[in-house]
């Protein structure tokens, strides 16, 4: 078994993918042309180390073709070693490479060496899938090379079937074996009809080697079909090897005259054509020894099982010999190749360095100038807003003058008592938004006014029109900036305020004082009017206009006011300022 298992892997190296990535027959160790002298191939480890610089090559490339076909090889090498765990990891990224592209005669040899793998691990279903994936692709692309391939992978799979299920359940092996016997069929067919006329040669000296202990007589008679294709074809790399499958036919046979005759003509070929190198040399002995020791000559046996072993240590010193030399060329090139690309790596991020900083100064000179001439725009913009807000200030204070005219002209025209005082309050809240449009068109700041300089101005003019300006009020004012929106209706408050003082307090006091208060709390503005008048006799919310103003302008400050009666009228307002 593992000598028809060595069969199928020299098979499918030689004749399934004769050609690698190199444009070097896999198998120009054994096929030597005639008149050339035979040398010796590369050892495994050698096409192993250069399938990887192939790889590196191909992924540099970026060709995934290539890179498919390199994984391919890889997983072959590792074959060739005994590495199965690691030829099936290539063989998959073959596979993710190349089955997306559909149907191939690639696709199919890789399913082709992943069935081999699972058949040798004993995987019995695993090898079968992957032989009729193998089949669907060599069948739709129509190769005859893959057909053969699959079905005798096929056949292998169903023959191992058929010898796990021979004793457990005799109706599905013999299912098995119907199918092995089928697929080797049409192995037989599709061989026959390919050229090379060796690609046939090779199938019967597998099918040689699988009947060799079930059926000595087809092993025997798939040999000589073998060997007659050879010798037609004059191959003597096959011709020899066949003729040592001879000798281990015959010898199992008992036949070992006819085992020793082929075993000469064996040993007559590779010295009239110098065939032998260490592999062929080992074959050679290895058939001699089991010859020998068949017959029962233990002394010569044991002379050719020397020399297998001589030739076996020959081997693997020339392995290593050739490994090391390998390896310290490899070693050598990589340090170059890493010291090459270590520089070209710095260079690139010097220019990746020089490249970013002239765009981030580029950058940072087109922000510079785009904000450069945003900042002049929007100045100009301000300067314009501000002109325009300080002309409508101006426009403002200048109409509300007019107003304030108006009605004083009409109020010198009217002659009930109660219709003047209702203008002359009019013209005195009139002249309250006045003296805040003065404030703000004198100000640095369009849309605030202080409060500190705002209520003196505001009070000082009611008491000059009420007669009361030789009347000092006490003032406690921080400095507090506010809106135009929430100044006007406190403007008005403090004017209905002062106006009621000088109406009701003042008039029954010898000595009326008031008091004015304005401070910041927290968020809060605290203002605070107060008088030494008799007070209020009566809800002061409800008593007049002025009151109800008042409370209407404090909703509108969304604030809360309150007044007290000790010792004179005391009116409490707070305000989110």
């Amino acid at each position: 078994m593992v000598y028809f298992l060595r069969l199928i892997l020299i098979y499918v190296v030689f004749s399934l993918c004769p050609y690698d990535s190199y444009g070097q027959s896999d198998s120009a160790v054994f096929a030597i042309p005639k008149g050339v002298k035979p040398i010796i191939g590369k050892t495994n480890y050698t096409r192993l180390l250069d399938t990887q610089l192939g790889y590196r090559e191909a992924v540099a490339k970026k060709d995934s073709d290539q890179i498919g076909e390199v994984c391919y090889l890889l997983g072959k090498r590792y074959v060739a070693l005994g590495d199965y765990l690691a030829a099936n990891q290539w063989f998959f990224r073959s596979l993710r490479i190349r089955e997306p592209k559909g149907y191939s005669e690639a696709v199919g040899k890789v399913y082709t060496r992943l069935s081999e793998n699972h058949y040798i691990a004993n995987h019995f279903k695993e090898a079968r899938l992957y032989a009729r994936r193998a089949l669907i692709n060599h069948q739709h692309v129509h190769s005859l090379r893959g057909l053969v391939s699959s079905h005798m992978v096929l056949s292998g799979a169903y023959e191992r079937g058929y010898e796990c299920y021979k004793e457990k359940d005799k109706r599905k092996a013999a299912i098995y074996l119907d199918s092995a016997y089928y697929c080797e069929r049409e192995v037989l067919k599709y061989a026959r009809a390919m050229e090379p006329s060796s690609e046939l040669a090779n199938v019967y000296t597998i099918f040689s080697a699988r009947y060799s202990k079930s059926d000595p007589v087809r092993a025997l008679h798939y040999a000589h079909y073998a060997l007659a294709v050879y010798t037609k074809q004059h191959d003597y790399n096959g011709i020899f090897n066949t003729q040592l499958k001879l000798v281990t036919i015959y010898t199992r046979q008992g036949k070992f005259d006819l085992a020793l005759a082929a075993l000469q003509k064996a040993q007559k070929l590779a010295k009239e054509h110098q065939r032998l190198d260490f592999l062929h040399s080992i074959d050679l002995e290895r058939v001699s020894m089991e010859l020998s020791q068949s017959k029962g000559q233990w002394k010569e046996a044991f002379q050719h099982l020397e020399k297998v072993h001589t030739y076996e240590l020959a081997a693997l010193s020339t392995d290593r010999d050739g490994s090391l030399a390998r390896l310290e060329i490899e070693y050598e090139t990589q340090k170059k190749e890493l010291l090459l690309q270590s520089k070209n790596d710095e260079l690139a991020r010097r220019n990746q360095f020089i490249v970013l900083i002239s765009i981030l100064l580029l950058l940072t000179l087109v922000i510079t100038v785009v904000f450069f001439r945003l900042f002049q725009k929007n100045r100009r913009i301000s300067r314009w807003n501000a002109g325009l807000v300080s002309e409508q200030n101006h426009r403002v204070k200048n109409n509300l003058q007019v107003v304030s005219s108006l009605l004083s002209l009409y109020l010198n025209r009217l002659s009930d008592p109660m219709a003047k005082q209702a203008v002359e309050e009019s013209q005195l809240r009139v002249q309250a938004m006045a003296v805040l449009h003065r404030k703000l068109y004198d100000g640095e700041q369009l849309v605030k006014v202080n409060l500190a300089t705002y209520i003196p101005d505001l009070v000082d003019g009611i008491l000059q029109t009420y007669g009361f300006g030789t009347l000092q009020p006490v003032y406690q004012l921080q400095p507090i900036w506010l809106h135009v929106d929430r100044s006007v209706p406190l403007g008005l408050m403090i004017n209905e305020l002062v106006v009621n003082a000088c109406k009701y307090a003042f008039t029954d006091t010898v000595t009326p004082s008031l008091s004015i208060t304005c401070k910041h709390e927290g968020s809060c503005v605290l203002l605070t009017v107060a008088d030494n008048g008799p007070g209020f006799s009566e809800d002061p919310t409800t008593s007049s206009f002025g009151m109800w103003l008042i409370a209407i302008l404090a909703e509108q400050l969304d604030g809360a006011y309150e007044f007290h009666h000790h010792s004179g009228t005391t009116f409490c307002l707070s305000f989110n300022g």
